[in-house]
């Protein structure tokens, strides 16, 4: 049996590249708003923008019985679902807690897509991206 001895390594040095949060949060707040002031259309725009910006879609953590922090720490963008080839959701987050393993899906829309009627009810959109997830 061989025991290798612990290695005196020093304390890795703060890049001097790393940002600080607070300016990163205003460099997304920068692009959010030049983003949603452009009135994009098209979904792949802000497919582009979350996976620059990954913080900006909600972690397992946030969601109900979902576990509590992903299983891995990776969103994981356009995943191919093994055995089903009809749809692909936007964005996949793994999460684990006691009761199993859970595959957490995102499917994102544009913000100018109306939810709702002008009486009320939900709009043939929004049923549209439900029935996406539920699929």
């Amino acid at each position: 049996m061989i025991i290798l001895e612990p290695h005196n390594l020093e304390e890795p040095k703060p890049s001097k590249c790393a940002m600080k949060w607070d300016a990163y949060t205003q460099i997304i707040n920068n692009e959010w708003s030049n983003l949603l002031s452009s009135t994009q259309e098209k979904e792949s725009e802000y497919q582009s923008f979350f996976e620059r910006h990954p913080c900006m879609l909600p972690r397992p953590s946030s969601l109900p019985d979902a576990g509590t922090e992903p299983w891995i720490p990776a969103l994981i963008s356009q995943p191919i679902l093994p055995s089903y080839n009809y749809r692909t959701p936007d964005f996949m987050w793994i999460s684990i807690n006691s009761g199993g393993l859970y595959a957490i899906l995102i499917e994102i829309e544009i913000p100018t897509k109306p939810w709702w009627t002008d009486k009320g009810y939900a709009s043939s959109k929004l049923t549209e991206a439900q029935n996406q997830i539920l699929e």
